[in-house]
C-alpha cells in the first residue's frame, strides 16, 4: 500500500495491515475462496483445452493477481471496529451521514479502496468525498470535486460499523 497523506495507517508508515469492515473482510474472504476453489480450477482445466489457451491464460493470470491481492488484504487485515475510535472524527471504517447544500441526507461507508466495489455504500478512502472527510469532525463543511465540479459536504454523524 503507498503512503498517502490520509490513508489512516494503523501504526505507523512500516504497517502495511489493510482495515477492512468485518462484513467486508467476510465478503472478501468468501471471495477469495471462491476463485480458490471454483474459478482458478476451471481455467487451469481451460489451459489444457486445445484452442482456448490464449484467452484462459489471460484470465488465469488475472485470476491469480486477484486471488494473492486479496489473500493479502484478508489475511493480513485489522478490523475497523479494533482500531481507536474517535466518535466526533471521522475515520476509516465509519457510516458517514452528511448534507449537501440542496438540503439533501446521504450515507458513506468509507472503506480501503479493496473492499470499495463489495457495495453501491462503501466509498474508497481515496475517493474525493471520503478523502476530504477523513480527519475531519461532526458538524464540518468539507470541500471535494466531483465530475461536475466543486461540490460540499457538511458532516452529521460519524459511526463505526
Amino acid at each position: 500500500m503507498q503512503p498517502a497523506t490520509n490513508d489512516r495507517r494503523i501504526s505507523g508508515p512500516e504497517d502495511d495491515r489493510v482495515p477492512l469492515t468485518q462484513a467486508g473482510r467476510e465478503r472478501l474472504l468468501a471471495r477469495l475462496e471462491h476463485l480458490e476453489s471454483t474459478v482458478l480450477p476451471e481455467l487451469s482445466a481451460l489451459l489444457r483445452s486445445p484452442g482456448s489457451e490464449a484467452e484462459a491464460s489471460a484470465a488465469f493470470a488475472r485470476g491469480i493477481g486477484e486471488t494473492e491481492r486479496l489473500s493479502f488484504a484478508v489475511r493480513g487485515a485489522v478490523l475497523t471496529r479494533n482500531l481507536p475510535d474517535d466518535p466526533d472524527m471521522v475515520e476509516v471504517g465509519e457510516l458517514v451521514t452528511f448534507s449537501v447544500p440542496d438540503g439533501s441526507v446521504d450515507s458513506v461507508l468509507i472503506v480501503h479502496p479493496i473492499e470499495a466495489p463489495l457495495d453501491d455504500l462503501r466509498v474508497s478512502f481515496e475517493a474525493p468525498l471520503a478523502a476530504a472527510m477523513l480527519g475531519k469532525r461532526v458538524g464540518e463543511t468539507v470541500h471535494y470535486s466531483t465530475p461536475t465540479g466543486p461540490a460540499t459536504a457538511t458532516i452529521r454523524r460519524a459511526m463505526r460499523v
